[in-house]
């Protein structure tokens, strides 16, 4: 039944592997494997498995549960092409509104208008962005390795990074923070983390300073980053506390700050969103010490 259940010999071998280690006692969670019917389709099942005990507490076996979970991994797969092509559409859009816009640069406007061709340029290069962290964030959800991150250097690097933006918006950056922290749990999708909630609060809350402080608490490293811009909606701040989406986030900057709260979660960090006493919002980032 094996050669039948998978015939490729590297498969059916790399599976009877995972089949001894269970049966020694290693329990597993959604573990799919691709097996093929009578009728030659394939299925993609997903298996649970636990080991049974003696009274002794001696593995004597293992109990395992298979799941079809085929429609389901094909309605990901039609869901995750779709987003694709809608990025990649939305994308070329964007780039033909911004060709336009720039031709109006050139017009003898009024200074109202003027004005509204410098605000729709700003959406655009906004919309862009949000689509070039969707894209982003699709590969950071596929590395797996942590590594131990210098937490200041991080956050060096992010603030060169951003000094640009910060320059031209007029910011204030302050720093409150040892050189000697120490290190932090993460991969190199950090400093996105960081470089993102920056960028969107310079970009959409009309601040002028930003203080950006870390503390050692509760055995983690906390990092505070807060404004005196606009504060946060309720909305906003409940993407971070994972009560359900309401959708009503439009136009507040919804879909970036989801997507900074997934990278954070991919680096182990827990975020919280409150206001601040400067006036705007405050990020409160739990990072795990290396």
């Amino acid at each position: 039944i094996w050669e039948w259940l998978y015939p490729d010999e590297d498969y059916r071998r790399e599976i009877t592997e995972k089949v001894g280690d269970i049966l020694k006692g290693e329990e597993i969670e959604r573990y799919e494997t691709i097996i093929q019917c009578k009728s030659g389709e394939e299925k993609v099942i997903s298996w649970t498995s636990h080991p049974l005990r003696n009274e002794e507490g001696e593995i004597i076996g293992s109990i395992a549960l298979g799941s079809d979970v085929t429609e389901q991994k094909e309605a990901e797969e039609r869901k995750e092409f779709l987003n694709t092509l809608l990025r990649q559409d939305l994308r070329s859009k964007c780039q033909t509104l911004s060709g336009y816009l720039q031709l109006l640069e050139d017009a003898d406007l009024s200074d109202e208008h003027r004005e509204y061709l410098r605000k729709a340029v700003a959406a655009g290069r906004e919309a862009d962005e949000v689509l070039e962290l969707a894209r982003e964030l699709e590969e950071i959800e596929e590395t797996k390795w942590v590594a131990e991150r210098d937490l200041v250097k991080v956050l060096e690097q992010v603030m060169e990074d951003i000094s640009n933006l910060a320059e031209s918006g007029n910011i204030e950056i302050e720093k409150n923070y040892s050189e000697s922290i120490g290190s932090v749990k993460g991969d190199y999708s950090l400093n996105t983390l960081f470089s993102q909630i920056l960028k969107t609060r310079i970009q959409t809350s009309g601040c002028d300073k930003i203080e950006i402080e870390a503390e050692k608490k509760n055995g983690k490293i906390l990092v505070k980053v807060e404004d005196n811009g606009a504060g946060l909606s309720q909305d906003i701040v409940d993407l971070f506390s994972r009560k359900p989406y309401r959708g009503v986030t439009a136009g507040a900057g919804g879909a970036r700050y989801y997507m900074i709260g997934e990278i954070g979660k991919h680096n182990q960090a827990e975020i919280e969103a409150h206001d601040s006493e400067l006036g705007g919002a405050r990020f409160d980032i739990h990072l795990e010490k290396a």
